[in-house]
């Protein structure tokens, strides 16, 4: 069997076994509950105007991609370690890179199917309330998967390491530091020390402001495909290689 099929036989088995995992519809249970109460909720007897709820609406499904994200990167590959379960996989004619790389893109798959649903939920959403297809949300479901595919590529790179609290601990990190601005990071950091430090770890970590796209989606402002481009060939690039040396690290990992 060649590698691209192994891979992709790994991938599709992981992938089968989240959607039988109950934290995948209960997910899917919170998003259809937050939908519904913030399209129908009514403040002094008014409804949500169409900013406030695309505004609303997008975060809370940014957060939830992040909380799934988080879900699957801290327990997918530490969990195959720690139970000895990859010994079982490893036995068979399958290498520890190909291994990862079918652990990981079955992620991933989880992860674009939980947010396609979102993105269309919301759109749809924002179309019965104004009338209007408002594809700038499309692109925002884009930027929120390029961004899940940098933390998870990171986390399953933490999870060689670090036990799954510590591994959450990081990813949050990562989360926070990756979407503060340095403008930010000097406005609440006094400390000439902390602020070099800061400034450290988010020249190293990953960007993932680029990846914000919400003031053009509240706003309808024209997203140009140029950075849309750019933004996918960044996280490609990045995710390969955080992948790529998680690979190396596992390949000289005593199992």
């Amino acid at each position: 069997m060649r590698p691209l099929n192994k891979i992709w036989q790994v991938s599709l088995f992981t992938f089968k076994d989240y959607l039988y995992q109950k934290f995948f519809y209960i997910i899917l249970l919170l998003s259809g509950a937050f939908f519904c109460f913030i399209y129908y909720i009514n403040i002094f007897n008014l409804s949500l105007p169409e900013k406030i709820l695309k505004d609303i609406g997008f975060n809370g499904m940014h957060l939830l991609c992040y909380a799934l994200t988080l879900l699957l990167g801290i327990t997918n590959l530490a969990r195959e370690i720690n139970s000895r379960h990859i010994y079982v996989i490893l036995s068979k004619p399958i290498s520890k890179e190909e291994y990862l790389w079918g652990r990981f893109l079955g992620a991933v798959k989880m992860i674009l199917l939980t947010i396609i649903l979102l993105t269309m939920i919301l759109t749809l959403m924002v179309y019965f309330r104004t009338g209007e297809f408002t594809l700038n949300i499309i692109w925002g479901g884009l930027e929120i998967f390029l961004e899940q595919a940098i933390i998870l590529a990171h986390l399953y790179f933490f999870s060689l390491f670090a036990s799954p609290p510590l591994n959450l601990i990081l990813g949050i990190s990562i989360i926070i530091l990756g979407n503060l601005s340095f403008n930010y990071i000097k406005f609440i950091l006094n400390s000439s020390f902390l602020q070099g430090f800061a400034f450290f770890l988010k020249v190293i970590l990953p960007d993932l402001h680029y990846f914000n796209i919400q003031s053009a989606i509240i706003n309808n402002y024209f997203i140009s495909p140029s950075y849309l481009l750019i933004t996918t060939i960044y996280s490609f690039c990045y995710t390969l290689l955080i992948i790529k040396l998680t690979s190396l690290f596992l390949a000289h990992k005593n199992l």
